[in-house]
């Protein structure tokens, strides 16, 4: 049944306790440092719902599965949810990433306008409104940024990644 996933060399003995304790050991521990304060807000929003998918599917091949591989399942159930948590973390890169493009590109047009302070006649104007500009600009992209981050640590797999033991 599991095939395809597991190979020889990872399968357990047949001890009902060994799959237990494969589940249960240190390795979801982390999972009790989640407040119930957010996994009230999380249900509330449904933001669990992409994460039950990912479990359901891990969780149907512990199902399916005979029951000396639970051992092996379970190693297969922690790598799905460490994997879920990298995308997370993937998702946060992008959106540091996006947001020092337009911090760049924000920096460089203001950058473009100094040449026209040496204008006479687009001094006065670019000189005051250039600066005004980025400004308001760079403001707006910073709330746009911390907006993006604080959305993403709230979500369900943003909690689990802050709680999740760093390695």
């Amino acid at each position: 049944m599991l095939s395809g996933i597991l190979n020889e060399s990872t399968k357990s003995t047949a001890n009902p306790l060994d799959a237990y304790f494969q589940i249960s050991n240190e390795r979801f521990e982390w999972l009790a440092d989640i407040s119930i304060q957010e996994l009230i807000s999380l249900r509330a929003e449904g933001a669990n719902e992409e994460f039950r998918s990912r479990i359901r599917d891990a969780l149907q091949t512990l199902y399916d599965s005979a029951l000396e591989d639970a051992s092996a399942v379970a190693r297969e159930i922690a790598f799905s949810i460490k994997r879920a948590i990298r995308d997370h973390q993937k998702e946060i890169s992008q959106i540091n990433c996006t947001y020092a493009k337009k911090y760049a590109g924000t920096l460089f047009s203001a950058a473009m306008s100094v040449p026209a302070l040496f204008v006479p006649a687009l001094a006065p104007v670019v000189g005051t409104l250039a600066p005004v500009a980025a400004a308001g600009k760079i403001v707006w992209d910073i709330i746009g940024h911390f907006g993006s981050l604080r959305r993403a640590s709230k979500s369900l797999m943003g909690i689990l990644a802050r709680n999740y033991p760093k390695d």
